[in-house]
């Protein structure tokens, strides 16, 4: 079984974004923009997360990064790099 780690930082944003979503597309439409950044961002976050738990979990990210690998960085950077662009055309 696949057990995932999330913060409550990454929890509480999502929590927030739903909500924001639904209130501006509901009572104020003229501020739908802001609420889907926000939505973007946590989705963007929760990803990050999910990556490092499950594709990368093997490593600890943390102390890979501190150890100067730089191999590593530059593969975590391109996972975030893709999961960027997706967001962004979105």
């Amino acid at each position: 079984m696949l057990k995932l780690k999330f913060n409550g930082v990454n929890i509480a944003l999502l929590v927030v974004a739903v909500a924001t979503v639904w209130v501006t597309f509901n009572f104020f439409i003229e501020f739908s923009g802001f609420a889907v950044v926000i939505a973007k961002a946590s989705i963007g976050l929760t990803l990050a997360a999910v990556v490092d738990n499950v594709i990368l979990r093997a490593f600890n990210t943390v102390e890979e990064i501190k150890n100067g690998n730089v191999t590593y960085a530059t593969v975590y950077f391109g996972f975030m790099f893709i999961i960027g662009l997706a967001l962004l055309s979105g």
